[in-house]
Formats: C-alpha cells, structure tokens, sequence
C-alpha cells in the first residue's frame, strides 16, 4: 500500500503552515486597515464585511459581521462573523467557516468547519464543526484526471511552530488508492510521518481484483522511507473476491469493514 494515501491530506496544509512567515497572515487572519507595522499580520490583505466593529477598551478590537471574507495571495477564507483582539493576538471566527489555499503542486486544498481560533503569536489554533457532532472537512482538489482526497474529524488543531496537524475524533481519511479511520491522527512535519491511534485505527487499500485491510494499536506511515509500521495487536487481511455483475456488487471499503469484523469462514 502507497504511504502517499494516508500523507496525501494532512501533508498539504502542515506544508503551507510550516513555511509561513512569522509576519504573514494565516488562513484565519483578516484586514482592517489599522495599526499598519512589521507586526501587524494584516498587512496586504483585503477583507469585506457587513458590518465593521472597533473597540478600544478594555482592549483594542476589531469586529467584522456578516459575509466576512478574507484574501492575500492564494489564500482566502468566509465565515459569518470574525473577532480580532490585539492584547491577545487571538482571532476567533464563527459560522460556516471555510478556509481555501493553491498548493505549490496546483492542487487545491479547502477546509470545512463551524468555529475556529488561532493565537498569532503561539501559532495554535483549532477548528471544530458544529455542534457535539459536527465534523470538520478536508479536501484537496489534485491536477488533472486524479480524483479527490477527502478527510473527516470532530477537530481539527494545528501547532505552527511545532509543525504538526492533529485531527481528532471519528478520523476518516478517504483517498482513490484506499481508505483510513481512526479516533487520532497526527501528522509531524519535521520527520513527515502519520500516526493513526484510537479506534484501534485501520487502513484499507483500493486495488483492483483484490481487497485487503491492516489493524492495530498504531499505526504510523513515513513518506521518506515510504513504508507503514502497525505495532500492537496487529491484524490484517487479503480477500481475492469472485467476479460478480456490477449491479449485484454491496458496498466496498470502509462501508464494510469499519467498525472491522473478522470475515466469516
């Protein structure tokens, strides 16, 4: 199975967060034209709103209502409300909030959630989806005929610095070349790995004639070496199903096999 499957997703936007310089605006950030210095993390970026809000006591604020739109270079973002506070360097958006970005491969890659928070100077911050069991959407668009990759959880947190992408909760990563799930992933930039845990976690190749699926406490998949490591209780299966007509063929995948069963004798 090609570790590209499980890295495709989560290596993209570590990448874009990694190489973003400690002036420069997140995906999450926005403009108001106040307060234009080197540490100002608005600069060269155009936003739009309903409604314009400032306030300057107890601390400095700036408050955009309705229809909040973001833009600087690739990267754009929406919600439906958005809160800057200046003593805290927090911004805080709220309400069908969508962050997009153009790789440096051409893909595309957007996300998907209800409420997100970034500190600016920590580079921490998360993004949740609605509700106790909304879920946040990753999707990278590639170049030409390849399909899309898609990923799923209750939450999504990033660490800037630290250059890690953590996605929490009902994880599902969903790829042409196969299928993950789990209740953790974590992706380390330095060392371009993928930790899967909770579930136990399990990974399911597309191949055409055959399927297979592996299980474990853990699992971790490195790009360089491109190799996938499961530690702990490990199981796996191959299953070389009969020919049989389209119309008769049940669902594949992880419609299947998560939660996981051992197939019938």
């Amino acid at each position: 199975m090609d570790t590209s499957l499980l890295l495709l997703l989560l290596t993209a936007p570590c990448l874009a967060l990694a190489e973003e310089p400690k002036t420069a605006p997140t995906a999450f950030q926005s403009a108001s034209g106040i307060a234009r210095n080197e540490r100002d993390p608005l600069v060269g970026s155009v936003v739009r709103s309903r409604e314009y809000v400032i306030r300057r006591a107890p601390t400095k604020q700036e408050e955009f209502i309705g229809d909040v739109s973001y833009r600087r270079a690739s990267r754009s973002a929406r919600a439906d409300w958005a809160l800057f506070d200046h003593a805290s360097q927090v911004w805080k958006l709220r309400g069908s909030v969508h962050g997009e970005d153009r790789l440096k491969d051409r893909s595309g890659l957007s996300v998907d959630g209800h409420e997100a928070v970034h500190n600016v100077d920590t580079g921490l911050g998360e993004l949740r989806g609605q509700g106790e069991n909304g879920l946040v959407t990753l999707i990278r668009n590639k170049p030409g005929p390849e399909a899309t990759d898609r990923a799923y959880a209750r939450k999504l947190s990033w660490d800037q610095k630290g250059g890690t992408l953590r996605l929490l909760g009902d994880v599902r990563l969903d790829s042409p070349m196969g299928e993950a799930a789990a209740w953790t992933a974590l992706y380390r930039h330095s060392d371009r790995s993928l930790t899967l845990t909770g579930g136990p976690p399990l990974v399911a190749p597309r191949q055409r004639g055959w399927q297979a699926a592996a299980q474990a406490d853990e699992i971790r998949a490195t790009e360089r070496p491109q190799k996938i490591q499961a530690a702990g209780s490990v199981r796996g299966w191959l299953f070389f199903p009969p020919e049989e007509p389209a119309a008769s063929r049940g669902p594949s995948g992880l419609n299947r096999l998560w939660p996981f069963k051992p197939p019938k004798k």
